[in-house]
C-alpha cells in the first residue's frame, strides 16, 4: 500500500469511534509511529507499549505462554490490552457494557528476518479484542523474499488493516502478496459473555440474554473458528 493510501486509511480510522491500547513485541512497531504520526491519533490511541524482551511480555500478560510468536500469545496480549483500555477509560466490571463498546486491545507478535538465518517460518500474528469480538490475523511470509525492513512494513500494514476492520472500515481489506499465506479467525461473543467480561457480569448471570454466535466469511482467507 502506498504511503498516501496508508495515511488516508489511518485518517479514517482516527475519525471512527474506536479507541484503545496496542501491545507490539517489536515486529510491526512501525504501525505505532504511523498511527501517532497522523493527525487525530489521540482519538484512537490511548496507549502503545512494546514488551520486547520475554520477561517484559510475561509481565504484560501476567504469566508466560509456550510460544511468544503464536496466535495464542497475540490473543492474550490483545485481551490484556483491552483490559488496560478499560482501566484507562475508567470502565470497571460493574459498569454498563455500552461504556466499553468502542474500546479495543491489539496484540501483535512476530518472527521476522534477522541478522542470522531462522529455522522456522517468518510470520506474524495480530489479534484485536473488542467487547463483542476476537479477531486474529496470522500471516506467513515467503521466506527470503524480503528484507527485515520490508517485512516490518508488511507487519505495520497488517496492524493498520486489522484496526480498520475492527472499526468497521470493511473496504480496507488486507491483500496478501503472492507467496504469503493469510489466515483470519474471528469469533463474536454471545451477549452473556460480553456482559460478564466487559459489562455488568452480575446482571448477566441473573438475567442472561440470548446466546447466539455469528460468523462472517472473509474472502481469500482460510476460515476457522476460535477454540
Amino acid at each position: 500500500m502506498s504511503p498516501e493510501r496508508t495515511a488516508e486509511l489511518i485518517s479514517r480510522l482516527h475519525a471512527a469511534p474506536l479507541r484503545g491500547v496496542l501491545a507490539v513485541t517489536g515486529g510491526g512497531s512501525g504501525a505505532i509511529s504511523q498511527l501517532l504520526g497522523t493527525p487525530g491519533a489521540s482519538r484512537t490511541v490511548l496507549e502503545a507499549v512494546v514488551p520486547y524482551a520475554r520477561p517484559a511480555l510475561d509481565e504484560w500478560l501476567g504469566g508466560s505462554v509456550d510460544s511468544a510468536c503464536s496466535e495464542r500469545a497475540a490473543r492474550a496480549m490483545a485481551v490484556a490490552a483491552m483490559q488496560r483500555a478499560c482501566r484507562l477509560e475508567g470502565v470497571e466490571e460493574s459498569d454498563d457494557l455500552d461504556r466499553s463498546a468502542d474500546l479495543f486491545g491489539l496484540g501483535c507478535t512476530a518472527s521476522l528476518a534477522s541478522d542470522r538465518p531462522k529455522r522456522g517460518d517468518h510470520r506474524l500474528h495480530v489479534a484485536v479484542q473488542t467487547a463483542t469480538a476476537t479477531q486474529c490475523w496470522s500471516l506467513k511470509l515467503e521466506k527470503g523474499a524480503r528484507s527485515r525492513a520490508e517485512e516490518e512494513a508488511v507487519a505495520a500494514e497488517l496492524i493498520v488493516h486489522a484496526l480498520a476492520h475492527a472499526a468497521g472500515l470493511d473496504d480496507a481489506a488486507f491483500e496478501p502478496a503472492d507467496g504469503d499465506t493469510l489466515t483470519v479467525r474471528e469469533k463474536l461473543a454471545p451477549p452473556l459473555w460480553q456482559a460478564m467480561l466487559w459489562g455488568d457480569g452480575l446482571t448477566a448471570l441473573i438475567d442472561p440474554s440470548q446466546d447466539r454466535n455469528d460468523y462472517t466469511v472473509k474472502p481469500r482467507c482460510e476460515r476457522v473458528l476460535l477454540p
